[in-house]
């Protein structure tokens, strides 16, 4: 069954990132060097491939992107 649009989405939607409306309202722009085809750094500076994944992680949060998508967000967009 399809979740009611007209009901706002729940505060969990949110739970792996901040909600949209609290993010900057900047955008964060960052540079990825990639070496091969593999991201090897941020901003000029060398990470393993764990905490390079980490770091986009924290910014994607940071900027609200990552929430979960429901039926309410697909069938609006």
């Amino acid at each position: 069954m399809l979740e009611d649009p007209r009901k706002w989405c729940p505060t969990n939607v949110y739970s792996r990132t901040i909600d949209p409306e609290k993010a900057p309202d900047k955008p964060t722009i960052i540079t990825v060097d990639f070496e091969r085809g593999d991201a090897t750094a941020i901003d000029g500076v060398k990470l393993s491939p764990a905490t390079l994944l980490t770091k986009l992680n924290e910014l994607g949060r940071a900027n609200g992107i990552g929430g979960l998508i429901s039926s309410r967000t697909a069938s609006s967009a």
